[in-house]
């Protein structure tokens, strides 16, 4: 099924409403999800926008709230972000972070007391995109064994660098695991959103077309080129969008 790009993050915007979010808090959260959603990243995007409603319902996330100052100097600020959506937090202090670079270099800023931030790269693309590097980074629960293990005990602790280049920024959104969670429930060989798979591991890389997600797409489920990167392939062939 295909949907507009609009359609969806609008859906978004109206299931927020109902649950207590303010406009803008809404008018944020929906848009990380839909353009996380366009640029293919289901596992953080439509997918895991029943989780995050649920966490509303559970009282986990809190809307309405904002981060709150507990100190800092110069450069270096701590934030607490009383228990709310980790989407509008993070924006918060990427746009923080950026006030303070802009005044001292350099802008560094902690939060504490949050939620799931979603897709790490949306507040990397941020930075990159009003011209400033970014380093970034959050802890996880333990959601991954460590190596011949069974047992979770290692958090899938995501990083992400961005570096505004003129000819397309450059943004690396990384962590510990190969692949996200959805993917496991589905065999390497079998069949992967409706397209079949070959033995390897799955590689999409999703490139910038414009200032804005709606001029690469008007579409959620674009065509996209494909290629499988063998397990013993020392090489990671970066894949762009063929069409809209």
């Amino acid at each position: 099924m295909i949907l507009p790009f609009q359609t969806l993050k609008d859906t978004f915007y109206e299931i927020l409403i109902r649950y207590d979010f303010p406009e803008q808090q809404a008018g944020e959260v929906s848009r990380i999800f839909a353009e996380t959603t366009l640029d293919g990243v289901f596992s953080h995007g439509i997918n895991r926008f029943p989780r995050f409603i649920e966490d509303v319902r559970k009282g986990t996330v809190k809307p309405g709230v904002e981060p709150e100052r507990k100190g800092g100097f110069s450069a270096l600020e701590q934030w607490d972000g009383k228990k709310g959506a980790g989407i509008t937090n993070a924006l918060f202090c990427t746009d923080r972070s950026i006030e303070l670079a802009s005044g001292f270099g350099i802008g560094c800023v902690g939060l504490a007391n949050t939620n799931h931030w979603m897709r790490g790269g949306s507040y990397g693309w941020i930075a990159a995109e009003k011209g400033f590097m970014f380093m970034g980074w959050t802890n996880t629960l333990p959601n991954m064994p460590p190596w011949g293990g069974k047992v979770p005990a290692l958090g899938n602790n995501p990083f992400i660098l961005a570096i505004p280049h003129k000819e397309g920024h450059i943004v690396l959104d990384m962590a510990m695991s190969q692949y996200s969670k959805p993917v496991q429930s589905f065999p390497i060989s079998g069949v992967i959103t409706g397209r079949t798979a070959l033995p390897g591991i799955l590689v999409k890389y999703s490139s910038r077309c414009g200032s804005s997600r709606q001029e690469c797409g008007k579409v959620v489920h674009s065509r996209w080129s494909w290629t499988w990167l063998q397990p013993s392939s020392p090489v990671v062939t970066q894949l762009r969008r063929s069409g809209n």
